[in-house]
């Protein structure tokens, strides 16, 4: 039962659009994202609050999670962060003997293990600060500014209606599958070049163009060729990404020392409205922020899944509260009569 909410001609265009389903509707932030924590929204999505307390995980998963980070292996340190993800959350699983537990509570703090294994993957070390002043702490020491960028980007990314990887968090939690398995599913969907892997593709576009002035020439090639600009447009925001467009404002006003990241994004934004009327997107802007923050390529989409798996678990807590199998029916065409 996904139930959707319109805004009327009437209404404010909202500077934030974080979307959900069933008890929640559709959830749009008309205050500014820097204004709140990532935790504050997650308890909004999981628990309808956000002021409530997110539950701490129990003592047995978050000892195992922390031997996880300790003693992973070089193979798994010697990966990127997602891929680290879709080790160790099995893992974890395994180790936890209320996996099994679909109660809202259990899931909650099962699901807040999670994000904090995955804020590990990310830093390689647990941190019990937050998660975005986690982030900062091993990103931007000098700059605590950063934290809020980082809360903002998070904030963004938490959800996003049915998109294909949330669609197919539903659909494991559907089965009575552990969260574990639930998310792990999410970020395998997550890493496709039509979902957060569009983030490389941006990335790889933003090298090729290399300097500001080289932006009209290699965007205006690649439509020549045929190719997409990657980071460009989105077919739910036909007037411009909103969620791009409120963390690129949040960068350009911080004092993160962005200045080459973001002087060369907006030089290709200014090429693509011209060549194209496209509008920047999420991706790009998540890209950004990384390389602002000196990240390495593929952080971007470590981000935009750590920030989603908020929200997916607050679909699978639906999934669970629902206890029915989503089970579509197939329906056999035949080719010989296709013109």
């Amino acid at each position: 039962d996904i139930r959707r909410q319109q805004l009327s001609a009437d209404q404010e265009q909202p500077e934030v659009i974080v979307c959900t389903s069933g008890n929640l509707g559709l959830i749009y932030f008309t205050r500014r994202p820097e204004r709140v924590s990532f935790e504050e929204v997650t308890a909004l999505l999981w628990i309808g609050s956000l002021d409530a307390d997110l539950p701490e995980p129990d003592a047995t998963t978050a000892h195992v999670r922390d031997v996880l980070v300790r003693q992973s292996s070089v193979l798994v340190h010697s990966l990127e962060p997602t891929a680290r993800m879709q080790m160790l959350l099995p893992v974890l699983e395994q180790r936890d003997p209320r996996s099994f537990d679909f109660r809202p509570e259990s899931v909650q703090r099962a699901g807040r293990g999670i994000l904090q294994l995955a804020t590990a993957c990310l830093t390689g070390t647990e941190g019990n600060s937050g998660i975005a002043r986690t982030l900062q702490a091993h990103w931007a020491a000098g700059n605590p500014e950063a934290a809020r960028l980082i809360d903002t980007a998070l904030i963004l990314c938490a959800d996003h209606e049915l998109n294909i990887s949330t669609f197919t968090v539903r659909c494991i939690a559907s089965a009575r599958t552990p969260l574990y398995s639930a998310v792990t599913g999410g970020v395998s969907a997550m890493h496709g070049q039509k979902h957060g892997g569009a983030t490389r593709q941006a990335e790889a576009m933003l090298d090729e163009v290399g300097s500001p002035d080289r932006a009209y020439e290699v965007l205006r090639n690649r439509l020549q060729r045929g190719e997409d600009l990657a980071g460009f447009g989105h077919r739910l925001y036909p007037s411009g990404d909103p969620r791009g467009a409120a963390l690129l404002e949040a960068i350009a006003d911080s004092n993160v020392g962005a200045g080459g990241s973001l002087e060369l994004v907006q030089a290709v934004s200014s090429a693509a409205n011209e060549l194209q009327g496209a509008s920047p997107n999420l991706d790009i802007a998540l890209v950004t922020l990384c390389r602002a923050l000196d990240q390495p390529a593929g952080t971007a989409e470590a981000v935009m899944t750590l920030g989603r798996m908020s929200g997916w678990i607050a679909h699978a807590i639906e999934e669970y509260e629902r206890d029915q199998l989503i089970r579509p029916r197939a329906r056999a065409s035949d080719s010989s009569q296709e013109g």
